[in-house]
């Protein structure tokens, strides 16, 4: 809930990210759970099966009335850039190369998703 006021103090933090993220990738390093008044909040960080959806529960509850502060650091975008698929589009495909982009898919899938 963005801006979420009188929410529980031991409640998970959720986000969507804008690409597939490597779990790998987050870590107490990389994702930074910030409470003004608490300081920095250690927790486990979890990714849905899509690796779209982070989402952080805290080991203990943040303070009433904190305001939260969640940070992602480049290592995130790092690492979302190195290992993400670019394909290219447009109206002047040929069937040949329609069928190298399926095979790129399908190899990405493969590499990235059926570890």
């Amino acid at each position: 809930m963005k801006n979420s006021v009188g929410t529980a103090s031991g409640t998970a933090i959720s986000f969507i990210l804008s690409e597939t993220a490597n779990p790998a990738s987050l870590t107490s390093t990389s994702f930074v759970v910030n409470g003004n008044l608490s300081g920095v909040h250690q927790g486990a960080i979890t990714l849905n099966d899509a690796g779209t959806v982070a989402t952080f529960v805290p080991n203990q509850s943040f303070i009433h009335g904190e305001r939260i502060q969640v940070v992602l650091t480049d290592s995130v975008s790092e690492d979302l850039f190195a290992h993400g698929l670019c394909l290219p589009s447009g109206s002047g495909l040929l069937n040949s190369n329609l069928k190298g982009i399926c095979g790129l898919i399908r190899q990405f899938h493969k590499e990235h998703f059926l570890r």
